[in-house]
């Protein structure tokens, strides 16, 4: 099964066990936002959780959907790191006492 997502302003796309994609219009999917730029798509029907990073750096739009949280943040920060912003989540600086 291949992993390739496709946002668009109607909806997502899904890619099944037979080689095909199913159309979910926005309709279906709650949207929940946990950070800033990242939102959890929960598709009842489907039993899917996705992550949808969409957020703007330096007038470039991301839009990617992933399906575990940590790759969203890691996708987060190598946006900032490359816009040459200091990384919020995974690649962040621990401070030492």
């Amino acid at each position: 099964m291949s992993s390739i997502y496709s946002v668009s302003p109607k909806g997502i796309t899904v890619p099944t066990l037979k080689d095909k994609s199913k159309f979910i219009p926005w309709s279906f999917i709650k949207k929940e936002k946990l950070a800033r730029g990242l939102h959890k798509l929960t598709v009842s029907n489907h039993k899917k959780e996705l992550y949808l990073v969409d957020m703007v750096l330096n007038k470039v739009r991301f839009n990617k959907l992933v399906e575990e949280e940590r790759d969203a943040l890691k996708f987060i920060d190598i946006a900032l790191i490359k816009s040459g912003r200091e990384p919020k989540y995974i690649f962040k600086k621990q401070i030492k006492n």
